[in-house]
């Protein structure tokens, strides 16, 4: 999540994915009074009293509403040996994976590793095998922005690879 202030005085709240940055919120500054003046109303966010509002928003207001914002993100640590797949969490309806980052701090030393996420659907729906290298410490990150219809289990697919003996790393899942 952030924040920016555009040219115009309009302050966006985003949210930053590899590849992209979608607007979350829109609050516009309006004019502003006279210095040491302060005839903007102070009321906390509400979806309803300020949809189609243009009034100004005060600093306190804005930062009432950063602080409601959830940080939406799942953690799963994993290693070679683990059972397969590994249940990361349980995603519910209208959950929508916006970003899926898979760390490896100890790359995998088995011939032919390999790793996925995703859910019995489909087992690499949120990151395939030809997304991220097993063998090679790093951060790989998908956005693959999609929505899950109803509760469902996503999972870590793990192959370990032929004489398999580390390998580890952790796995960040960002919803909303």
């Amino acid at each position: 999540m952030g924040v920016i202030v555009t040219d115009d005085g309009t302050i966006e709240i985003i949210e930053v994915g590899a590849n992209t940055t979608t607007v979350i919120e829109q609050l516009s500054t309006g004019p502003q009074g006279p210095p040491g003046t302060n005839s903007v109303n102070d009321d906390p966010y509400n979806a309803t009293t300020w949809d189609s509002n243009t009034d100004a928003a005060t600093k306190n207001a804005i930062r009432d509403k950063i602080e409601t914002l959830e940080a939406g993100y799942e953690e799963l640590t994993f290693a070679y040996g683990d059972a397969t797949p590994e249940l990361i969490f349980t995603a519910g309806a209208g959950d929508i994976i916006s970003n899926v980052e898979l760390s490896i701090i100890t790359p995998f030393n088995g011939i032919n590793a390999a790793l996925s996420i995703g859910d019995v659907g489909v087992i690499d729906r949120l990151m395939s095998t030809a997304e991220n290298m097993p063998d090679t410490e790093g951060t790989y990150i998908t956005t693959p922005l999609h929505e899950y219809s109803a509760s469902t289990a996503v999972s870590v697919y793990i192959t370990p690879g032929a004489g398999a003996s580390a390998g580890n790393g952790f796995i960040k899942i960002y919803t909303k």
